[in-house]
């Protein structure tokens, strides 16, 4: 897979890397951190689009449409294009338990993450594992930007919590 758009991206994304990253849908981001109490549960990134808010709070959860992967220096970015999935139940409870209860959202967003002691070879077998086999976001954050992606206008968050595994939701109807 060809990376064109890479090197523009991460100027833009050198400040957007997790703070905390759980594997597998770990349970552990059950709990909205007190950073981001001020939520807007009913904000889409389509909303965030329309009317962008700098630094506002996030909790999204959606299923990974593209992984991109870029080695710099000293470390690998790793950068996620979602699909937003709306949760069921809005507010803190909606991700207290798992599998996550979501249903069909609006919009794609990004998740930047920069990743230390791996290697490129590691960061491409992770990019194909996450995108053969459906894989889902939980993120919990704040707006870095709105920014162009392929000719669509996505907002990216800042991550500050991130669970990411294939049985973190059920998709209900």
């Amino acid at each position: 897979m060809k990376i064109i758009f890479v090197p523009f991206l991460l100027l833009f994304l050198g400040g957007c890397a997790s703070t905390q990253v759980e594997n597998n849908g770990s349970p552990d981001f059950t709990q909205v951190p007190a950073e981001l109490a001020a939520v807007d549960w009913s904000r889409s990134p389509r909303d965030i689009v329309v009317n962008p808010k700098e630094d506002e709070p996030v909790v999204w959860v959606g299923v990974v449409k593209e992984v991109l992967v870029h080695k710099n220096a000293t470390n690998v970015e790793i950068d996620w294009l979602c699909q937003h999935l709306r949760f069921v139940q809005s507010g803190p409870a909606a991700i207290s338990k798992r599998p996550i209860a979501v249903r069909k959202g609006t919009g794609l967003f990004g998740v930047s993450l920069v990743v230390e002691n791996m290697s490129l070879d590691e960061a491409k077998k992770f990019q194909i594992d996450h995108t053969h086999i459906p894989h889902y976001v939980l993120v919990g954050g704040r707006l870095a930007a709105v920014q162009d992606w392929k000719g669509d206008k996505i907002p990216f968050v800042k991550a500050l919590r991130m669970s990411l595994g294939p049985k973190l939701v059920d998709l209900a109807e």
